[in-house]
């Protein structure tokens, strides 16, 4: 399960295991390399602006919730499984995203940070 704590996204980190430069992490949203230490249980953190939006095929599969347009962007809610995953975005995108619309979502690694330990 994620929650949504202010301006960002908290996923679990469900499985670590060692990498070439570091640990890598499993969450809802991906797989991301650390080179931190990771405690169990550990949490990343995602900024909704963060999460991008693509074509379905080119990204984690997941469905459109809900959208709220706030002027210039657009507040997507999105169902991946049973994770919500909240994304801000902006442009022509924006303008053909709706509810019920089957995406794509990704996160570049250098735009996810780990929380470690409970209670961060």
């Amino acid at each position: 399960m994620a929650t949504f704590a202010g301006d960002g996204n908290l996923f679990p980190v469900t499985h670590a295991r060692p990498g070439s430069g570091g640990t890598v992490v499993a969450t809802p949203i991906g797989n991301f390399e650390s080179t931190m230490q990771v405690d169990s249980p550990s949490t990343v953190l995602v900024r909704p602006e963060d999460v991008q939006i693509v074509e379905r095929h080119a990204g984690i599969e997941s469905r459109v919730r809900s959208t709220f347009y706030y002027g210039a962007t657009l507040e997507v809610e999105l169902e991946l499984g049973e994770v919500v995953v909240h994304a801000t975005t902006a442009g022509t995108r924006a303008e053909q995203i709706a509810a019920g619309d089957l995406v794509g979502i990704r996160v570049a690694p250098d735009n996810v940070i780990l929380l470690s330990g409970e209670g961060s």
